[in-house]
This record gives structure tokens, C-alpha cells and sequence, in this order.
């Protein structure tokens, strides 16, 4: 990891890795993995350079409207992040990594100040409860952090919003 993000973040993004493998290697001969989105790999590239937020921007926004629009993230899509058919859900382990870097970038926008980021904060923030409610296991130690964290962020903006 980048050694720039707050120490909460990176600690559960750190716990949160080592829960899951590389991404799969596309099928040999298949011509269509050259322009298919791997959502697993971008996930992974993403827990590496979410800090910096003008990069990730275009991916965190359409992984943020696969959440709102379809409530569902996919292992890949066709260019422009179209569905492609026959394409599962990711599973619960990248849906966690999901919500840790939604997380991670709610507080980098937080930590700006500036009225905009703290729109984009509630983008973030809410796109993870969303990826939080599609795991299978909200038992789980690392998802229930990622639960408490979630709620602290929300107690944090919804009291700055009152002062």
C-alpha cells in the first residue's frame, strides 16, 4: 500500500488483503478479455492508489453507480463498464476490499473540507454500506470493522453538517 492513507484505513485494508488472492488470469484465447474490465483487478489497484483521488475518480464512480444502479458489482464488464453477459458477482472477500477502499476514499474527501469533497465523502460512504450489505458473513471480525467504521464516518459528516 501507498503508506498515505490514515492509519484505520490502512490497517483494515491490510487485514482485508490478505483475505484475497490475485485476480484470475483471463482464459487463453479469449478474445474478449482484451477489452473486458477484470473488476477484481481494478479493486486490487485501487487499495494501491485511492489516495490519490483525481486518478481513481473514473473507476470509484463506476464501481459507486454499479452499486447504486444495479445494488450488484460484477467480476467484469465490457469496455465503458457495460455488463457483460455471464459475468457473476464478486465474492464476499473483494466486496469487502470494495467497502474498505469506498472507506479509505470517504475519509481522504472528508479530510479535504472543501463542500465538494464532502459530497463525494457521501457518495463513497454510501456505496459501501451497499457493498456491506451484499456480504454473505456480516459476522465476520474484519466486516463488522468495516461496519464500525462506516458508522463513525457517517457520525462524523452528519455532525459536521450540523455545526
Amino acid at each position: 500500500m501507498n503508506g498515505r492513507l490514515p492509519s484505520r484505513e490502512d490497517d483494515l485494508l491490510a487485514e482485508l488483503l490478505a483475505s484475497v488472492g490475485p485476480a484470475p488470469a483471463p482464459a487463453d484465447g479469449d478474445a474478449s478479455a482484451d477489452e473486458s474490465i477484470d473488476t477484481r483487478s481494478v479493486i486490487l489497484r485501487l487499495v494501491d492508489d485511492h489516495a490519490d483521488l483525481d486518478g481513481c475518480r473514473a473507476d470509484l464512480s463506476a464501481l459507486c453507480r454499479k452499486l447504486e444502479v444495479a445494488g450488484v458489482v460484477r467480476t467484469s464488464y465490457a469496455a465503458g463498464w457495460k455488463r457483460l453477459p455471464g459475468s457473476d458477482p464478486i465474492d464476499s472477500s473483494h466486496s469487502a476490499l470494495l467497502a474498505g477502499v469506498l472507506l479509505a476514499t470517504a475519509t481522504r474527501h472528508l479530510q479535504a473540507r472543501e463542500e465538494r469533497d464532502r459530497g463525494a465523502a457521501l457518495k463513497a460512504l454510501n456505496a459501501a454500506f451497499k457493498c456491506l450489505d451484499l456480504i454473505a458473513s456480516p459476522e465476520d471480525p474484519a466486516i463488522q470493522k468495516l461496519t464500525t467504521r462506516a458508522e463513525a464516518l457517517l457520525d462524523q459528516i452528519t455532525v459536521s453538517s450540523a455545526q
